[in-house]
């Protein structure tokens, strides 16, 4: 099994940007043979006190 772990720099309150960046290091693991990726806490907001302002919904999915 592959692990791909990504520690990207983000840029604190600006989730769309975070956001774009983490999926290119997703799609690059994946065109690695990544199985599994593992991104870091804080990944699209940063440490930042908007936080309750900047979070989103859960989203869940039906596997069935």
């Amino acid at each position: 099994m592959k692990v791909a772990c990504v520690q990207q720099a983000h840029n604190t309150g600006n989730v769309e940007e975070n956001r774009a960046k983490a999926v290119r290091f997703a799609k690059e693991a994946l065109e690695c043979g990544a199985e599994i990726i593992l991104f870091h806490e804080e990944l699209l907001i940063g440490y930042d006190n908007r936080m309750k302002e900047l979070a989103e919904p859960v989203h869940t999915f039906n596997t069935q």
